[in-house]
């Protein structure tokens, strides 16, 4: 099964304004500042620089979802992935508002952070790191058997009894 991730319409308008508006302010701002002229030349450049930027973001943001498979859960996005196999789940816990403070975000390694919208690898307060593909409450949260590494998704109630019920299955084979 196949869950696409919940995204706000504010973070698709913050994002337009950071990713799109924003770098063409400056870069036309820079040249006026510079040459006290605005060439055609910049414009040009900016729009099309702006504009690869925004559909890249858009084009991270509709191909981010969790599928859930009978004997892995995968995290798809179109930049960062992962692939958890049930049998290596030690924990599943359902968060219904805010994360525990420990399991809070701290660094961002690799990975995107927009307003609203994180995926990548993340360093945790508590020095262990994530891999996370999240925008707003509910999340759950994975930890693994053997690895120091956990998981971070978006999603709703029924997801996570989805996943308890495959790693449960999982486990009986």
């Amino acid at each position: 099964m196949t869950y696409e991730l919940q995204i706000n319409m504010s973070t698709y308008i913050l994002g337009f304004l950071v990713i799109f508006v924003m770098p063409i302010v400056i870069t036309v701002g820079a040249e006026y500042g510079i040459n006290k002229a605005i060439t055609i030349k910049v414009i040009i450049f900016s729009l099309i620089v702006s504009t690869a930027s925004f559909i890249a973001m858009l084009m991270q943001f509709s191909s981010s979802k969790v599928i859930l498979n009978p004997i892995n859960l995968e995290i798809n996005s179109l930049l960062y992935s992962e692939v958890v196999d049930f049998k290596d789940i030690e924990t599943i816990v359902y968060v219904e508002d805010l994360l525990p403070p420990e399991q809070n975000l701290a660094i961002r390694k690799n990975g995107i952070g927009l307003f609203g919208y994180k995926a990548g690898t993340y360093a945790l307060k508590d020095k262990s790191r994530a891999f996370v593909q999240m925008t707003t409450a509910p999340y759950i949260f994975i930890t693994l058997k053997d690895e120091q590494k956990s998981y971070i998704i978006t999603s709703n109630k029924e997801v996570y009894l989805e996943i308890l019920d495959l790693t449960k299955l999982s486990e009986k084979l």
